[in-house]
């Protein structure tokens, strides 16, 4: 009975039933849902070309244009076709973009995928095995939020946590149980998943456990299994990689995989020109089968070349013998320009932007790029063309803040600008001419501008 105190508000109606009952269990919360990644300017590496992402979307392409991946329909096709200048692609905004070996695609503000260049396996998404010079529209695509790219496949992740994947699978890499082409995406079996990589002709993927795995072609090892070999040691589905289980960032490129993170970096595969810096016991001389610690102490980035590897770090001390300083000048690297002055990049200089930012933000740890493997092109960046077993710093690089790897080449973005060395035929270096160069020089063709403290393309 109620209180007989109450007043008539707390009595209620006199013919008020029982009290309501309290709701059912709603069950589960629904799943997570990924965002976008965040604007930034950023880069994207293939195997002789490469873009340039701005924060306020806008992309710039120079090198090989082979297949029309560089995304202009005025520039002729074939392999003397080349920028050696960086162009924007026009009609393109993108959260990031991203390339293959010959080919890119643009992930867009809406969550779809656009993509340009070689298609002749499908990897271009769009039902066609043609090339392309202009984006076409992944078919079937939305909500995602990463992409990674292979030679002639690509993958993207949904902010599901769903991975979906096209294009080239002679060797299982679609990770979908068959080794058939697929002209448009398929699901990967695989749930909450957190990060994707993309090799020449494999995959990987990091889940919401910590858990690694990784697909496709398993030659020299690269599927981190203890396995190698063809076409037993293939795996068109996805399997889990030995020794890996944490909440580490994932990095393919050719024949090798890496997972990196604060405390180190893990690789697995290729191992011929001393790519991976390390011969474990036991391992066959050219393939690491399982991961193997290639680095100790804080990784920002890891880029896999053809047969180089470069990581992004906080400077902790001296490199290894033979390793130039940050910002030296040697007789190797005035040799390896062919005496050439270094030309100044477009735009705000690099010392007049970097005086600005010490003014206005606190200060950040100092990174150094450092690379190890095959150098007959300069890919390793330290002014020599020798082959390198250890970890030697790439010259000339002041305050690098992101790193990519094509074939034989690197490139860095630093304060305002683009730094690239190494293999320089098809202009992939973007500095007006198709010298290799063993030492970093500015990309030419990127405009930046100051406007209060941030950066925006004009």
């Amino acid at each position: 009975a109620p209180d007989a105190d109450a007043g008539p508000e707390d009595a209620g109606p006199p013919d008020a039933g029982p009290a309501e009952e309290e709701p059912a269990d709603a069950g589960p919360p629904p799943p997570p849902r990924d965002p976008l990644p965040p604007p930034a300017d950023h880069l994207a590496l293939g195997a002789a070309f490469a873009c340039f992402g701005h924060v306020d979307g806008r992309v710039a392409c120079w090198g090989s244009n082979r297949f029309g991946q560089l995304g202009d329909p005025e520039l002729g096709l074939g392999a003397r076709a080349r920028r050696t200048e960086a162009a924007y692609v026009a009609g393109v905004r993108a959260r990031r973009v991203e390339a293959g070996s010959w080919h890119a695609c643009a992930l867009g503000e809406d969550g779809g995928v656009r993509c340009w260049g070689h298609g002749a396996w499908g990897q271009l998404g769009d039902g066609e095995r043609e090339d392309r010079s202009a984006p076409v529209e992944v078919a079937g695509l939305e909500d995602v939020v990463q992409l990674a790219l292979g030679e002639g496949h690509g993958c993207a992740r949904t902010a599901e946590r769903r991975l979906h994947c096209w294009g080239r699978n002679h060797m299982g890499q679609l990770g979908d149980g068959t080794t058939e082409n697929r002209l448009a995406p398929v699901t990967v079996p695989l749930e909450e998943v957190v990060d994707v990589a993309a090799g020449r002709a494999h995959s990987c993927a990091r889940t919401a456990d910590g858990r690694v795995w990784c697909w496709g072609e398993n030659l020299d090892g690269q599927l981190g299994d203890g396995s190698r070999g063809a076409p037993a040691g293939h795996r068109a589905s996805p399997a889990a990689v030995e020794g890996v289980e944490s909440e580490l960032h994932l990095a393919a490129g050719g024949g090798a995989s890496c997972a990196w993170g604060d405390e180190g970096a893990w690789c697995w595969g290729r191992n011929d020109s001393w790519q991976l810096r390390a011969r474990p016991a036991g391992e066959p001389e050219s393939a690491v089968l399982r991961p193997a610690r290639v680095h100790a102490g804080p990784v920002r980035e890891v880029a896999l070349g053809g047969r180089h590897t470069c990581l992004l770090r906080p400077v902790e001390g001296e490199a290894s013998e033979g390793a130039g300083g940050a910002e030296a000048e040697d007789d190797a690297g005035a040799e390896a320009t062919d005496g050439a002055a270094t030309p100044e990049p477009n735009g705000v200089g690099e010392a007049e932007a970097a005086e600005a930012e010490d003014a206005r933000e606190p200060a950040e740890p100092e990174l150094e790029v450092l690379c190890v493997g095959l150098n007959h092109r300069g890919q390793l960046g330290d002014g020599s063309r020798r082959l390198r077993r250890d970890w030697v710093r790439v010259e000339r690089l002041r305050r690098p803040r992101e790193l990519g790897a094509g074939t034989e080449f690197g490139c860095a973005r630093i304060e305002r600008g683009v730094r690239c060395w190494g293999d320089n035929r098809s202009g992939q270096l973007a500095d007006g001419t198709r010298r290799f160069r063993t030492a970093p020089v500015p990309v030419q063709g990127l405009r930046f501008e100051r406007d209060a403290g941030i950066e925006a393309a004009r």
